[in-house]
């Protein structure tokens, strides 16, 4: 058995501060880097939306008083407006399912950074096993 001296103990210690250190800065870097891309995607996909849903609304004005006026020459304003109405809701529904099958798909949480981490566990778990 190795008889370790005190400075050996010190020198051993600050050597694991150091690592834990390096390893912690490290998880951060990737953490902020993977978190910067996809603030910069979330910021060109917001941009896009609004872009659209301000043209969107202007045709679906537009296009609704179109349909409304063509369907009333047919079947009357309150059959017009309701089977109107009822296709936006329908269409709606579809985007709306659409986008958050997309938004869940993607998500929020950083996967690389996450994935490092569990890789990083189960190394403390196989050396924590081995000492």
């Amino acid at each position: 058995m190795a008889d370790y001296g005190v400075e050996d103990v010190k020198s051993s210690v600050k050597e694991l501060g150091c690592d834990l250190k390096e390893f912690f800065v490290t998880r951060g870097q990737i953490l902020a880097a993977e978190m910067k891309e996809k603030i910069t995607a979330w910021k060109m996909i917001a941009t896009l939306a609004a872009i659209a849903l301000a043209c969107g609304a202007m045709a679906l004005v537009v296009l609704t008083g179109a349909l409304v006026y063509v369907i009333a020459m047919g079947i009357g304003v309150g059959y017009a407006l309701l089977a109107v109405g009822l296709g936006y809701l329908f269409a709606m529904l579809l985007a709306g399912g659409l986008a958050y099958r997309e938004i869940r798909q993607e998500g929020i949480a950083p996967k690389h950074t996450l994935h490092v981490l569990k890789q990083d566990q189960a190394w403390l778990k196989n050396e924590s096993r081995s000492a």
